[in-house]
């Protein structure tokens, strides 16, 4: 675990942060519940699922390509990753998708939400980098055959993720969570790829979304249970993206 970068979240960050922030109710709306019983909070039990190295045994992050945000579009990047980390985790074929093409609607100059990236990506869906440059983030003039490509890579289900035991047992059995925290005085959307244990206790591995020459781990980095809580329960809240029902195609 040594060679995971822990940043300093009071520090101004690397790169740009940009997340509007709804009430929590708005994003809860736009997930399933976890139903009882679905999620476990026993940490003798979540052991069971980890490595003697301190990582669980589901690391997500063999299944990420690492993003490069342009502009103040964390939250973008962090929904389109979860959507083809979790695909390719299912074994499905995905192309690289655009985080422009789900900002251009839902983004500006402050960034966008958790909850508007969810309602674009599951009532429209997003497209896949060939079609549209993730780097063309502030137009938002649809190529021909947008309607059709975007329903292939359309969220078929985020479920709420109301505390970090909670996110926690999703990593375990599969599913990656995006979730914001507060970094320097901004808020900024990452993505939970797998648990870790470590002498500063439980945490996640996450992949960030600028560029694989942050931090010394190529795109990643780790926080711990109370930076990771304070975001979901303060603010910024956390939804885990499950196997989409179909399969898509390219």
């Amino acid at each position: 675990m040594s060679d995971l970068y822990n940043p300093d979240l009071n520090k101004p960050p690397e790169g740009d942060t940009g997340m509007i922030v709804e009430p929590l109710d708005a994003m809860r709306s736009c997930c399933s519940e976890i139903p009882d019983g679905d999620f476990i909070r026993d940490r003798k039990i979540w052991e069971r699922h980890m490595l003697a190295t301190g990582m669980s045994k589901v690391d997500l992050s063999q299944f990420v390509i690492i993003k490069s945000q342009t502009g103040p579009s964390c939250t973008s990047n962090g929904a389109v990753g979860c959507q083809e980390t979790i695909c390719r985790y299912a074994g499905y074929d995905v192309p690289i998708l655009s985080a422009a093409s789900v900002f251009g609607f839902v983004g500006s100059r402050n960034g966008s939400s958790v909850q508007a990236n969810f309602r674009q990506m599951q009532n429209v869906g997003c497209v896949p980098e060939t079609m549209w440059p993730s780097s063309n983030i502030w137009s938002s003039r649809k190529p021909a055959g947008f309607d059709a490509e975007a329903a292939k890579y359309r969220l078929t289900e985020a479920v709420w993720v109301p505390d970090f035991d909670a996110g926690t047992w999703m990593i375990l059995k599969g599913s990656p969570v995006l979730f914001g925290v507060a970094w320097g005085r901004g808020g900024h959307a990452i993505m939970g790829v797998a648990v870790v244990k470590d002498r500063n206790g439980w945490g996640w591995k996450f992949a960030n979304s600028w560029g694989v020459d942050w931090s010394t781990s190529k795109g990643f980095g780790v926080l711990y249970e109370k930076q990771i809580a304070s975001g979901i329960k303060n603010r910024y809240g956390a939804a885990a993206f499950r196997a989409p029902t179909h399969i898509p195609t390219r």
